[in-house]
C-alpha cells in the first residue's frame, strides 16, 4: 500500500529557503542585522540631498556621523551596564557594543554645509549638494 501525504504544501519548503536565502545575502553584503544601523531612505530635493535613519533605542550622544570623500558613516555605540552583564538571558536581540553603516552618496555634497537631527529615533542629515560651476568666458591675452 503506498503512503498518502495529508497536509502537503509544496510552498513551505520553498518558504524556508527563501527565508534563508535573505539571511545569506543578508551576510554576503555586510549588512548582517544583528550589527546593522535600522532602515535608511535616501531621497533629493532640487539643492539638497537627504537622509533618514533608524536608530531605535540610541540617544543622541551614542550616534556618531562623518563625511568624507562622498562618503557617510553612521556609526552608534551602546555599552552594557554591570547589571545587564549578570542576567541570564533566554533570549538576547538587543544591540550592544557598536554598529555602523557606510553610505556612498549619490551626487557631490559640500562637506561644509550639513546639517543633522536626531528626534524619535530617526536621525535626519542634510546636505547641499555641491554646485556646478557656471561656464563663463575667458579672455585670451596676446
Amino acid at each position: 500500500m503506498l503512503p498518502i501525504l495529508r497536509n502537503f504544501d509544496p510552498l513551505a519548503r520553498s518558504t524556508q529557503w527563501n527565508h534563508l536565502g535573505r539571511l545569506l545575502d543578508d551576510l554576503w553584503s555586510g549588512d548582517f542585522p544583528s550589527h546593522k544601523i535600522g532602515n535608511i531612505d535616501v531621497y533629493e530635493d532640487d539643492d539638497k540631498l537627504h537622509i533618514d535613519a533608524e536608530f531605535p533605542g540610541f540617544k543622541r550622544e551614542e550616534i556618531n556621523i562623518t563625511l568624507e570623500d562622498n562618503v557617510l558613516l553612521l556609526e552608534a555605540q551602546r555599552n552594557e551596564s554591570k547589571e545587564q552583564k549578570n542576567n541570564n538571558y533566554f533570549v538576547r536581540e538587543r544591540t550592544q557594543g557598536k554598529i555602523a553603516r557606510a553610505v556612498r552618496l549619490p551626487v557631490a555634497v559640500d562637506e561644509k554645509k550639513v546639517e543633522a537631527v536626531f528626534t524619535d529615533g530617526v536621525l535626519k542629515v542634510t546636505m547641499e549638494k555641491h554646485q556646478k560651476s557656471k561656464a563663463h568666458k575667458i579672455q585670451i591675452t596676446e
